[in-house]
């Protein structure tokens, strides 16, 4: 509750804007330079790393911030088990495949 509450001064706040800002891209390198590598290992299908990593974050943030604000409870599971499906059917480089 206190990052939603956080993100709601954000805008009237430079400095907790910049060190959300702060927060954030280090969420987004670090999945990014994760794809990076697993394409680089064949492990990975060729994507955009960070448009891909861009929409795990953005995907986990709104969910964990629909749960917290309206009366789910579920919308952060379901959007973990979409990522997952996500990553293991469209990210992941099959055996056979020779990786891309």
């Amino acid at each position: 509750m206190a990052i939603l509450q956080l993100k709601a001064l954000a805008p009237h706040d430079a400095e907790i804007r910049q060190r959300l800002t702060r927060n954030y891209r280090y969420t987004v390198d670090l999945i990014q330079a994760t794809i990076e590598e697993g394409i680089e290992r064949d492990t990975f299908h060729s994507v955009d790393p960070e448009a891909t990593a861009t929409f795990f974050v953005a995907a986990i943030d709104g969910a964990r911030s629909t749960d917290l604000t309206l009366d789910t409870t579920t919308v952060r599971e379901t959007t973990m088990d979409g990522i997952e499906h996500v990553v293991s059917e469209l990210l992941v480089a099959s055996a056979d495949s020779g990786g891309c």
